[in-house]
């Protein structure tokens, strides 16, 4: 089995990234320092620097994660485009784009230095959304649950509002109603010509009849939403929209005989942000399988120990592992040895001959539908989390990738107090708003890293990687006092609601299961101490909050 230890791997990339952000930072004073010169003495020779700068900055900033810095440049270099084409000069604009970029350079920059040394505080760039809607009540709607540490919303009436946004911004992604894009669909198509940005669209609307949905793709609508949203549902299209590193990454297996080619393929994924385990030895693939629990397998072919196709049959046994892909890579390039290998359970077959490129797209296609099917397989109907037994399957990898890693992981166990009280009172229908709506601001509140499940009727479990007991209390309290805010109504009648909650972080426990009993006892006291409180669980005893 080859180490999954790709800490090369990152100090390169982690060098790579200090010289950038060094030289990012020159390109930005030279940029800022050329645009005062020209707002001076305007010039045709000028500009035309000023708009290659703006576009090869721009393109690298994009590269090395630095989105907010890119948009502004993109406002610049087709500022000078237009300038260049007629040379009308607005100076209140141009101090305007000079703010801007100078605004949030020293935003941006100062982040990803704080980022470059605190990886595992979660902080996130924020994703930039614009919203075109009428209606105020979706707006207040979208305005509350999304705008935050996150999303930056920013709401606008009109199509003409929505064009004035591009010119000092591009978005990440763009939400709007259709009658507003039914009526201006050429505007909204031009903006995304006119700044070479491609932008998902979603939209608010019934969903239509074939036709109009074929043209909708065409157009650029990555996803229809009918009235009421559905918030949680929502976030979760943006985030497969635009997160090209999903967290947590993507996990995928090889086994090949070849420990060159493991090496090579297994250092393209890494490189792509995928986690990765590799074996040469057939017989390690089920011990590999529990511990690793991947996402997509991709076997060689021809092996001495055995072909990969029996390999594949010998996992098809168990129904446990029938969902996961496989993956022939081969150098085999008969059809009928190909053919049967996929008869033989397998889900795709590849040259060996393939290029890393198309390797690499290949692969993160096929393993991004797959965890797509298995969350939408494993997810609780009525609050989509995941349900008992696969956030307990959940927390079983993050407790082992911790272990190896020896990094933390705090688990929190939550209960809604007094919830048969609830249900007696206003009954079941009642009752489930109200889980649904703790699991909806539970999924708008807890980092992308952070993984939550239904794991009872009233009871919920959050598994945090990289965080300890103290932080893991901190933001459970806060979603507690946020969840005490929420007012409930039931023929014409009021309620609030609150729940109690118990957290543990990983010490020397040796089984997840034992982190889960922790943290039941740990609500346990919380319960006994009058409900409506966090509790953390220490080996010595335990601890309010």
């Amino acid at each position: 089995m080859l180490e999954n230890d790709d800490s090369d791997i990152q100090a390169q990339l982690d060098l790579l990234a200090r010289k950038y952000h060094a030289v990012l930072n020159e390109d930005i004073q030279t940029i800022l320092g050329d645009m005062n010169d020209f707002a001076i003495e305007p010039a045709i020779d000028r500009a035309k620097i000023l708009r290659n700068l703006a576009h090869r900055v721009s393109g690298s900033a994009y590269t090395y994660g630095y989105e907010g810095i890119g948009d502004a440049l993109k406002v610049i270099e087709h500022y000078f485009e237009k300038y260049l084409d007629d040379p009308v000069w607005s100076n209140s604009h141009f101090v305007e784009l000079i703010e801007s970029l100078s605004n949030v350079a020293a935003l941006s920059l100062n982040e990803k230095e704080f980022l470059s040394t605190s990886a595992e505080t979660g902080i996130q760039t924020l994703v930039k959304i614009y919203v075109v809607e009428s209606d105020p009540e979706i707006s207040q709607l979208l305005m509350s649950q999304m705008d935050g540490e996150t999303y930056q919303i920013s709401m606008l009436q009109s199509i003409d509002d929505l064009e004035k946004a591009y010119s000092k911004a591009i978005p990440n992604a763009l939400i709007i109603d259709s009658d507003h894009y039914a009526k201006d669909f050429d505007t909204v198509k031009s903006l995304g010509i006119q700044f070479q940005a491609k932008i998902p669209i979603f939209m608010i609307s019934k969903l239509p009849d074939f036709q109009s949905q074929l043209e909708a793709v065409r157009q650029g609508i990555v996803a229809f939403f009918d009235k009421p949203l559905d918030i949680v549902d929502l976030v979760d299209r943006l985030r497969d929209s635009f997160d090209d590193q999903p967290l947590p990454p993507y996990r995928v297996m090889l086994v090949d005989d070849d420990q060159l080619e493991l090496s090579k393929r297994s250092m393209l994924l890494q490189k792509r942000g995928v986690e990765t385990v590799a074996t040469t030895d057939a017989e390690q693939v089920f011990s590999l399988l529990e511990d690793f629990l991947p996402e997509l397998l991709i076997v060689d072919l021809h092996m001495p120990e055995c072909f990969g196709h029996e390999l594949t049959e010998v996992i098809r046994l168990q129904n446990r592992w029938l969902h996961i892909p496989v993956i022939y890579l081969s150098a085999e390039n008969r059809w009928d040895k190909q053919f049967n290998s996929i008869l033989s359970g397998g889900d795709q077959f590849i040259s060996k001959k393939i290029s890393d490129d198309n390797f690499l797209e290949l692969i993160l296609a096929r393993v991004k539908r797959a965890r797509n099917i298995t969350e939408l397989m494993s997810k609780d109907s009525l609050t989509g989390l995941f349900r008992h037994g696969e956030i307990k399957e959940q927390l079983h990898r993050e407790f082992l990738y911790a272990k190896r890693q020896k990094t933390t992981i705090a688990v929190a166990m939550l209960d809604i107090d007094h919830f048969k009280r609830v249900n007696d009172t206003y009954g079941h229908p009642v009752g489930d708003k109200v889980i649904a709506a703790l699991a909806q601001l539970l999924s708008l509140s807890l980092r992308t890293t952070d993984i939550i499940g239904r794991y009872g009727g009233e009871e919920f479990l959050v598994v945090m990687p990289n965080c300890d007991l103290k932080s893991a209390e901190a933001k459970i309290t806060s979603i507690l006092q946020e969840f005490k805010k929420i007012i409930f109504l039931s023929e014409e009648k009021s309620f609030f609601c609150s729940f109690s909650a118990g957290c543990v972080a990983l010490e020397n426990q040796s089984q997840p299961d034992i982190l889960i009993e922790q943290a039941d006892r740990a609500l346990y006291k919380a319960k006994e101490a009058g409900r409506s409180r966090v509790v953390g669980w220490k080996s010595n005893g335990h601890e309010d909050v």
